[in-house]
């Protein structure tokens, strides 16, 4: 009996092959962890790994010194406790949720992109999103670009895992970077 496959639908900037990637890869980790729930979110254009778990940005004090006289400043912030990656919301192009098991959960359902000052994502933890949910980010303008990039959340009952992915187009699709995850297991998802 063949699988169903996760299917993300194309749109004029996407080349075929790569969402494909993002299609087995999200179908693969669906069916292996048991997730309840997925969430798909289209980022516009190639992003790096230096999203994977960052919060946001936070106020540290500062001494300025000299003419300045300013006590505070603004530093990038990952945290351990794993928050939504804070995309401007204009960068999001899709933001989908699907529950394979037919059982909606109205958090899940919530806008995770909104409009909000970067401190506020410092809070906006993943895991309280979902009990057993896979979130996957891909990037947009992979025909023109020739590259293309995904990250992936999966939440376990409070245990959160992250993993970024980057892929270039070069006569096929391959990994040409990663963060938390090795080619060969993402080479197992794949076949």
């Amino acid at each position: 009996m063949k699988k169903k496959r996760f299917k993300i639908e194309l749109d004029e900037s996407d080349d075929a092959a790569f969402v494909d990637i993002v299609n087995i890869i999200s179908t693969y980790i669906l069916e292996k962890e048991k997730s309840k729930e997925i969430s798909i979110t289209k980022i516009k254009n190639w992003f790096d790994h230096k999203w994977l778990n960052y919060s946001g940005q936070g106020v540290v004090p500062f001494d300025g010194g000299g003419i300045l006289k300013v006590d505070e400043a603004v530093e990038p912030k990952w945290r351990k406790k794993i928050t939504v990656p804070p995309f401007n919301p204009n960068r999001v192009l899709l933001s989908k949720a699907y529950f394979p098991n037919k059982i909606v959960n109205p958090t899940f359902l919530k806008a995770m992109h909104t409009w909000q000052e970067s401190g506020y994502n410092l809070q906006n933890r993943i895991k309280d999103k979902s009990d057993k949910g896979l979130f996957v980010w891909y990037s947009s303008n992979s025909k023109l670009n020739k590259r293309g990039s995904i990250m992936v959340y999966t939440t376990n009952w409070g245990m959160v895992d992250t993993w970024y992915a980057s892929f270039e187009l070069r006569g096929e699709w391959r990994m040409v970077k990663s963060k938390n995850i090795s080619i060969k297991q993402v080479q197992q998802m794949l076949d």
